[in-house]
């Protein structure tokens, strides 16, 4: 969500790194046109769960294709030991 006015923009999100994006774009533009900023964050610790929540379901398959790959990797050592 954006909201601005005169002087003051506020930008939030539940993805910290698109507000760490988004700042340095922002501070990058200041420093070309030589406007001086003043960028203040806040983290809301539910917004870091949040992350966190919509992040599990893709460390969990990852990690399920790490155990698949494991076992692949010993039936294939057991299978040349044979």
């Amino acid at each position: 969500m954006i909201t601005y006015g005169k002087g003051k923009a506020v930008f939030e999100s539940e993805s910290i790194s698109a507000i760490s994006i988004l700042k340095d774009v922002i501070s990058q533009e200041a420093s070309t046109r030589g406007v001086h900023i003043n960028i203040q964050w806040d983290t809301d610790d539910q917004s870091i769960k949040r992350v966190l929540e919509l992040l599990k379901p893709k460390f969990d398959y990852y990690q399920s294709i790490s155990r698949k790959y494991q076992v692949l990797t010993a039936l294939k050592e057991i299978s040349n030991q044979v």
